[in-house]
């Protein structure tokens, strides 16, 4: 029977722990690795409603993106962090999470939402000097995926293309009177990754948590923006990482959290 160990084995293999960012957590956060496993659930989010919902199904480890937290320096209940992690000891459950590093590697998050919005391969990640990242197998990593479209697209029409692949409620944009060609795309709050955008020559830039001055910049640039909002461009991994845990631990049941969802209203 397979371990909480297993499966952080596994995935530290799907996405290595050198591709995370420094100051990231990532890894068996919570719970013990020795923990016999039989149903797993994977979310976005670790939060206490997430934990009440597997525990009530009988899951013994969670699998998520977002860290269940970053730097706690108490357990307890005073935080959200800390509700949570208590939460998942009283319940004898383990809590695995792949943060950057899965956004980073080859296959992971960055590649599927380059898919996901119509990118057509090969897709280029370049530093913030424009050079390409390329991993042992000379697949291109990293925090970003560029590449082109299939057909140049007016932004508002391909903004709402976008909208439709993502799922998401609703997004904002910049329409700099460009169409849409050559597409760059960081998942969750990818703004940090910009200038490697406009190294890449890149048109149009999606992300989410798009702040207030990157719109005067990218204006002024020439350069259109989508904001498809954090939520929409990570929540797309837990179908990413059902697929593939699915395929390599057969004898486990996943479930995917319904609990978990983008709280946010646009009006």
């Amino acid at each position: 029977m397979a371990t909480v160990n297993d499966f952080l084995k596994y995935l530290y293999e799907m996405a290595p722990q050198k591709y995370a960012m420094p100051d990231d957590n990532t890894g068996l956060l919570c719970g013990s690795g020795q923990i016999k496993v039989t149903r797993v659930m994977v979310s976005l989010d670790i939060t206490c409603p997430v934990i009440d919902e597997a525990h009530d199904l009988g899951v013994q480890l969670i699998i998520s993106h977002h860290p269940i937290f970053f730097s706690l320096n108490r357990v307890n209940d005073e935080s959200p962090q800390g509700k949570a992690a208590l939460h998942l000891l009283n319940r004898n459950m383990s809590a695995i999470c792949m943060h950057t590093n899965l956004d980073a590697a080859p296959g992971g998050l960055n590649d599927l939402l380059a898919r996901k919005i119509g990118l057509l391969e090969p897709f280029v990640s370049p530093d913030k000097y424009g050079v390409p990242q390329i991993s042992e197998n000379g697949y291109p990593h990293g925090l970003i995926r560029t590449g082109l479209i299939d057909t140049p697209t007016p932004l508002p029409e391909f903004a709402r293309a976008v909208k439709a692949a993502l799922g998401t409620v609703g997004l904002r944009y910049l329409d700099c009177g460009v169409p849409a060609a050559r597409v760059a795309v960081s998942s969750g709050s990818g703004g940090s990754t910009f200038e490697c955008a406009v190294a890449a020559g890149c048109d149009t830039f999606i992300t989410g948590d798009v702040k207030y001055h990157m719109y005067v910049d990218a204006r002024t640039r020439g350069i259109n923006l989508i904001d498809a909002t954090h939520f929409a461009t990570e929540n797309i991994v837990v179908d990413l990482l059902l697929n593939r845990l699915q395929c390599n631990f057969p004898q486990v049941e996943f479930f995917a959290a319904r609990s978990h969802k983008d709280f946010t209203t646009f009006i």
